[in-house]
């Protein structure tokens, strides 16, 4: 499911957490430790860890992208190859060579 998760990410850009678990057909619950072991392993990146200040008093609250305080994430550089590698690894699984 991690590679699942990193081919998700690399397909749409930046993910929420939510989003994720939506399209994998799990809980938010099981996708948050996954990130976060993705995180720590250098295969993602924390791109908006969330406001600080409650929403109703942000200043910036109607132009904000990720309201209520949405923990954004991206692939890193190292996750970018890992998903590129498996990409050609399959692809060229499927070759026929002579």
């Amino acid at each position: 499911m991690l590679r699942q998760l990193l081919q998700r990410v690399a397909e749409d850009g930046t993910v929420r957490s939510t989003e994720l678990a939506r399209a994998l057909g799990v809980s938010t619950a099981l996708v948050e430790p996954m990130l976060q072991d993705l995180v720590q392993h250098g295969y993602l990146r924390l791109v908006a860890p969330g406001c600080a200040t409650a929403c109703a008093r942000c200043p910036v609250r109607a132009a904000c992208l990720f309201g209520n305080a949405a923990r954004v994430w991206e692939l890193s550089a190292k996750g970018q190859e890992r998903v590129w590698n498996a990409a050609w690894r399959s692809k060229s699984q499927g070759r026929i060579t002579t």
